[in-house]
């Protein structure tokens, strides 16, 4: 018959390591946004048309979260445009979530354009917080021709873009 013999180095090693891990999930794990959630922030959005507008800023692969956990120490990345309205005297900040190239802010044919259609959430648009060059409105909604809401991000990125937004960037 076989003893087994307990080794006090290898249980401490064991606890210790459940420990750094349990520490790094309690920081960096955040519990995703319910569909509920998701509704409510669209419904709760109006469109915000810009005809007197200037980018200033494209910046792409931005990252917004990282997950130390996962393989390869992942991050999850967006691209971002930041523009300013002399009309609503604000500035914007146009957000695509996603995997690379998922959906890209095509800022050239966004400054061609003679209007935009920004989706805001209300709350976020009338937030004496938000609409500075620090800290601009989010649009995760934009497109340049009122006949097709859908063509620059389509209802599906939309939706994962609003996901993302509420799970790990807005700040209440």
């Amino acid at each position: 018959m076989k003893t087994f013999k307990i080794d006090a180095q290898g249980i401490g090693s064991a606890i210790g390591l459940l420990l750094v891990y349990g520490v790094v999930y309690l920081i960096f794990h955040r519990t995703p946004a319910s569909e509920e959630e998701v509704n409510a922030y669209i419904q709760n959005s109006e469109v915000v048309e810009l005809t007197d507008f200037t980018f200033f800023d494209v910046e792409n692969m931005v990252v917004y979260a990282r997950q130390p956990l996962r393989r390869n120490d992942s991050s999850l990345c967006k691209d971002i445009a930041k523009l300013y309205s002399p009309d609503s005297k604000k500035n914007f900040v146009l957000e695509s979530y996603g995997s690379p190239y998922r959906i890209s802010v095509d800022a050239e044919l966004l400054r061609r354009s003679p209007k935009i259609y920004l989706v805001v959430n209300k709350d976020d648009l009338h937030n004496p917080k938000l609409g500075s060059k620090e800290k601009p409105v989010p649009a995760l909604l934009w497109y340049t021709d009122p006949n097709y809401k859908y063509y620059e991000v389509s209802e599906e990125d939309y939706r994962y873009s609003v996901k993302e937004y509420l799970t790990y960037c807005r700040n209440e």
